[in-house]
């Protein structure tokens, strides 16, 4: 005969107080095991992040110097101008979100203070409550900690406060700006010569004609004014820069050619009725 006594099946289907302590041992074992590890996942993630956003605004700091010719200022807010308004207009963040990190952290922007070195560093602390030195201190120990390998604390006066134990939340981004020196702040020389002869307006002196000009449109957009160019003179522009370009008009203003610098000097001369390149 079978037994349909649910009083009696509902005691099988239970678990016993021995047996629920024993999964509740376990799963304070597996806890104690997985939850350290959890978090040091996350926090090796948003130092990884933390790189990332560095390594941004380290190319940000390049375009900043191509259409500017000089580096960002190292200033920190409220002091203006101040390097996160300046990257600010490259960048989808805000200054504020520039100059503090997602820990809520003092970010650092240092260039080389030897300028012919063409260098610049960030750094970001992302442990809490664990300070970077001061700019000051950085960049009176620029190279030693620029020579610093990652993972490890510098060996500079003011680095007390970081050790072996938090290390991994110190994060430095090095930025090498000496090929945009080498490639996009050359100086460069446009001459342009005016070879159209005077004209002779007798009987009175005669009048050099001013049917030759030109305009200037720097890399950054910034668009001058038309300058002319008389009979017979020549003018020279020094200290143009790659990716500037130069417009040539004739006789009325009409546009003669467009000339983008690259990496070389330039001449054009003008013969009464073209600019032609030599």
């Amino acid at each position: 005969m079978i037994n349909r006594n649910p009083t009696s099946l509902c005691r099988r289907a239970g678990f016993t107080l021995v047996e629920m302590i024993g999964v509740l041992a376990i799963l304070t074992i597996l806890a104690g095991i997985i939850t350290p590890n959890v978090l040091h996942t996350i926090e090796r993630a948003a130092v990884r992040a933390e790189a990332d956003n560095l390594r941004t605004l380290g190319g940000q700091i390049g375009l900043y110097l191509r259409d500017n010719t000089v580096m960002p200022t190292a200033a920190v807010p409220p002091a203006l101008p101040n390097w996160t308004s300046q990257l600010a207009t490259y960048s989808s963040l805000s200054s504020a979100d520039i100059l503090t990190n997602k820990r809520q952290m003092i970010r650092l922007y240092v260039p080389d203070p030897v300028a012919a070195n063409q260098r610049a560093m960030l750094l970001s602390s992302m442990r809490t409550g664990v300070a970077l030195p001061t700019a000051a201190n950085v960049s009176a120990n620029f190279q030693t900690i620029w020579s610093t390998a990652d993972g490890s604390v510098p060996v500079a006066a003011g680095w007390g406060a970081w050790n072996a134990n938090n290390v991994e939340y110190l994060v430095i981004e090095r930025v090498n700006l000496s090929s945009i020196y080498r490639t996009d702040l050359l100086s460069l020389t446009i001459t342009l010569n005016n070879k159209t002869p005077v004209a002779a307006v007798p009987p009175a002196p005669a009048v050099p004609a001013t049917n030759a000009s030109y305009r200037i449109t720097l890399a950054n957009g910034t668009v001058q004014a038309v300058q002319p160019v008389n009979s017979t003179v020549t003018v020279t522009l020094n200290a143009m820069r790659p990716r500037d370009r130069i417009d040539l008009y004739r006789a009325a203003g009409v546009l003669d050619s467009s000339y983008v610098l690259s990496t070389n000097s330039k001449t054009f001369d003008f013969n009464g009725t073209n600019w032609i390149p030599q």
